[in-house]
């Protein structure tokens, strides 16, 4: 057999891999069983060589903890995060609305962050803004939402209440003075 991982030499070569990593993990589970190296050691040693082996443990625990978060972490940014692409064309005002939930069985504070180094994307706070960019300006993405456009919803500093499970609809203006291609990552064109 080929050890069954695949096939062929790169199976084979794997397989050997790890046995010989199985080998080594016994001898080391030998070595460092209970009594089994410590025979012979002086009470000192014994505590010095225990303690260096739960700080071993500790720094492995802290290292699988900071792991975990990072990608639990990165599944929970990629599984709520939506991207829209807009082309605006240089000078004008883009919209679009957006619709989030509360997916809490409580109310909650939420407050709409928007990371826009060129300040071109914000949320819009002012309901008569609102009401005046749904009636006059072309859509960028998106459907218009049917909800009637709450006043004060959000706060100046983008800060919103929630009820349990509610819905709302978070209104969106886009803005670039950048004339031709845009690259997100380099200073923006025709603009000084």
């Amino acid at each position: 057999g080929d050890g069954g991982a695949g096939g062929g030499a790169l199976g084979s070569s794997l397989s050997k891999r790890q046995l010989s990593r199985v080998r080594d993990l016994r001898k080391k589970q030998a070595t460092l069983a209970p009594g089994a190296a410590d025979e012979g050691l002086t009470p000192a040693e014994e505590a010095a060589t225990t303690k260096e082996r739960e700080e071993e443990l500790d720094r492995l625990r802290l290292e699988r903890e900071r792991a975990k978060r990072e990608v639990v972490g990165s599944l929970l940014r990629e599984a709520i995060t939506t991207e829209y692409h807009v082309y605006p064309c240089m000078g004008q005002q883009l919209f679009f609305e957006f619709n989030v939930a509360n997916p809490y069985a409580d109310e909650a504070h939420f407050r709409v962050k928007v990371d826009d180094p060129f300040g071109e994307l914000r949320v819009i706070a002012d309901g008569d803004e609102w009401e005046y960019c749904r009636r006059v300006l072309p859509r960028a993405c998106g459907d218009v939402g049917t909800r009637e456009v709450e006043h004060d919803m959000i706060s100046g500093e983008g800060e919103l209440t929630m009820g349990p499970r509610e819905g709302v609809t978070l209104p969106f203006a886009f803005l670039s003075m950048a004339a031709g291609a845009v690259d997100a990552g380099s200073a923006r064109p025709g603009v000084a």
